[in-house]
Formats: C-alpha cells, sequence, structure tokens
C-alpha cells in the first residue's frame, strides 16, 4: 500500500478517533473469543478493520503518520507502518500520557468492580493487597463518609494504614511481582536493578 496522501496539520488529530472508531465498531460487529491463535471471528474482526483503515486513508490520509496498531478485546488485528519499523523509537509527547491513563484505566478496573460491590453491601471500600499480602493505601478505592468519619482530629505525620485499619476493606490481589514499596532511593534502585533484569533495558527515565 502507498503511503497515506498529506494534509493539513489538523487531520493529524484523527488518528485517536480512527482507533476508538476502528476498535468499537469492529467490537460491536462481532465477539472475538479470547485465545492466543487466530479464530474465525478475530479473522472477521482483522479483516473488517483493515478495510476500514484502507478506506479512510484513501480518502482523507494522515499527515505525518508513522504507525498504526488497532486492539480488539486485547488481541492486536492491525499492525502498519509507513517509513518506520516497530523498533524505531520516537518521542510521544502526549500520546504517552494517553496509554498509561488508558492501561492504569485497565488495570484498576477490578478494583474498582470490588469496591463497588462492597459499597453496596455495606462495606467501606477495596484496597490492593501486595504478594506479602500488605494493603496498599495509595491503590485504593474508598466511601467517602467512612473515610472522613475514620480520620484522625490531627491528620500530620500520622501513617494512612492507621487510618484505613479503621475501615471495612475489601481485598484485591494484585498480580504477583506487580506492586512494590518504594520508600527510600535503595528500594528505587533495587527496582531499577531488577527490571533490567527483565528486561534488558535503562530504566532510568
Amino acid at each position: 500500500m502507498r503511503p497515506p496522501p498529506p494534509l493539513g496539520p489538523a487531520r493529524r488529530v484523527l488518528v485517536g478517533v480512527l482507533l476508538l472508531a476502528c476498535a468499537a465498531a469492529a467490537g460491536c460487529a462481532t465477539s472475538p473469543a479470547r485465545s492466543s491463535s487466530a479464530t474465525p471471528s478475530t479473522d472477521a474482526t482483522a479483516a473488517a478493520v483493515q478495510q476500514a483503515v484502507e478506506e479512510h486513508l484513501e480518502r482523507r490520509g494522515l499527515d505525518g503518520m508513522r504507525a498504526l496498531l488497532v486492539a480488539v478485546d486485547g488481541q492486536l488485528v492491525l499492525e502498519r507502518y509507513w517509513d518506520s519499523d516497530p523498533d524505531e523509537h520516537a518521542d510521544t509527547l502526549s500520546v504517552t500520557k494517553t496509554i498509561t491513563g488508558t492501561l492504569v484505566g485497565a488495570a484498576l478496573a477490578p478494583l474498582l468492580r470490588v469496591a463497588s460491590e462492597a459499597v453496596a453491601d455495606g462495606r467501606d471500600g477495596a484496597w490492593i493487597v501486595d504478594d506479602q499480602g500488605q494493603g496498599q493505601p495509595l491503590v485504593s478505592c474508598l466511601a467517602v463518609a467512612p473515610l472522613r468519619a475514620a480520620m484522625p482530629a490531627e491528620p500530620r505525620d500520622r501513617p494512612l494504614h492507621q487510618v484505613l485499619a479503621r475501615l471495612r476493606l475489601d481485598r484485591v490481589n494484585a498480580p504477583e511481582g506487580s506492586v512494590s514499596d518504594v520508600d527510600t532511593p535503595q528500594d528505587l534502585a533495587d527496582i531499577r536493578q531488577d527490571l533490567h533484569r527483565q528486561h534488558g533495558k535503562d530504566t532510568h527515565e
């Protein structure tokens, strides 16, 4: 396929809309099975996405686009590059915030569901629990009224764990190795070393 014809800078913003529209349309049209191997439904979804992308680019193009990836139900159905390749690194600017926000939302979805059910049953919310069984106050979803009632009159320098210990919280186990306390510079150095050992990349960024 030839590269998309150049258009004005305003067209660049369409890439996010295009990704969402393709994923939503394909997701509504079919219900792909969650599997590591291709199925007839995922093949049909991929074909529908590819056709939609081809038609859009032929009509309008996207100026300056280097890569396009579309995922439906957690499976990559389209991956295409123009004058670039998967190993090329580039400054993604604000796109990083969008991707990070999406990943955080997906990661927190189980917590929000459990917290909603807990509050509906008369408890006070939920929090993430790490590999050692320790609740993580910074990854919690709490009902406002019980939290206010549990707050001490003078909250300064009071451990948050002591406050949350007064609440009735459901527990959501974090995926193994995904949550770590970082309280000191050495904690951070240890995590960077672990990530470097696992992925072979510099993690100082």
